[in-house]
């Protein structure tokens, strides 16, 4: 699966969850969503920031070196199997909710349940 390039909060949330025991074992997007790592965050001053952002670069370089792609290549079909956008929200997901509420506006519901 190809890696997603860091930046420096990512850093500082793989940190807190590393070194701080009441966010052990939170996914990324918990860590990077809960209030108490934001606000962390935001107290940093930008010189502590600049820390993060450094080895988020140091990261990034090093995996490409690797030759590590960072995004998956178009799919030349338009499939979004295992697609997700920048959010962790499914792509197919999103595809299907627009359908339904295209058809909700045309009142045709009842017609997808029976296919």
């Amino acid at each position: 699966m190809p890696r997603v390039k860091k930046n420096g909060f990512v850093v500082f949330c793989q940190e807190k969850e590393a070194t701080t025991p009441k966010f052990s074992g939170l996914s990324m997007s918990q860590l990077a969503t809960n209030d108490e790592i934001s606000d962390l965050w935001q107290a940093l001053s930008l010189d502590e920031r600049q820390k993060y952002v450094d080895r988020a670069k140091e990261f990034n370089q090093s995996e490409k070196e690797k030759g590590k792609t960072f995004s998956r290549p178009p799919s030349p079909d338009g499939d979004l199997t295992g697609r997700f956008d920048c959010y962790g929200r499914s792509m197919i997901a999103m595809q299907q909710k627009e359908l339904m509420e295209k058809c909700r506006s045309i009142d045709l519901i009842g017609f997808l349940h029976v296919l």
